[in-house]
């Protein structure tokens, strides 16, 4: 009877040591996961923000360069209009 009593000890004795390994392996599993979790926001939000900042930048050369574009045909609409006036008073001027 005392041998069956310490098989049970021993066996009880395993048998937390394991639930304790299982119940650890799992605890470590759920740190990786919520630290995998956080890394993979951190890159995210680093590439979205980059993607912004991408962005703006196209943007301004963009509004840049129509701007400029604008300009110069506003410029060239008024020497445009000023040849016209020249040349019509040059014709006036002859007749």
């Amino acid at each position: 009877m005392n041998m069956y009593f310490c098989s049970l000890f021993i066996v009880g004795k395993l048998a937390r040591k394991q639930y304790m390994e299982m119940k650890r392996e799992s605890a470590a599993i759920q740190i990786q996961r919520h630290v995998r979790g956080w890394e993979a926001r951190k890159l995210y939000k680093k590439a979205r923000a980059a993607a912004i900042v991408i962005q703006a930048c196209l943007r301004g050369m963009s509004a840049r360069k129509e701007f400029t574009f604008r300009r110069q045909t506003r410029a060239a609409v008024k020497i445009q209009v000023l040849m016209i006036v020249i040349m019509l008073v040059l014709v006036l001027l002859t007749f």
